[in-house]
């Protein structure tokens, strides 16, 4: 989706990918990055529209359990990361 290597888990990437989440809707852009770690790879995804702050936790498309883990992260005060 945001155009990264799939099968690249060693280096450090970077993408970008757009995303409309209703019919007719303004598109919403995302930056992605991965980091190598020694277990895998850990994510970041930020979302560059600003009209896009207006989303809530239901309209980005989570599993429950992700949403789930995501509330538990909103209360870090700093920062998001897993």
């Amino acid at each position: 989706m945001s155009r990264l290597d799939i099968s690249e888990k060693r280096i450090p990437q970077d993408g970008r990918m757009q995303l409309t989440f209703q019919k007719g809707g303004k598109p919403v852009d995302f930056r992605v990055s991965t980091l190598p770690t020694l277990f895998g790879e850990k994510v970041v995804m930020r979302i560059l529209n600003s009209d896009a702050a207006s989303l809530n936790i239901d309209q980005l498309g989570f599993e429950p359990f992700q949403k789930n883990c995501c509330w538990k992260r909103f209360t870090v005060l700093t920062g998001w990361c897993w």
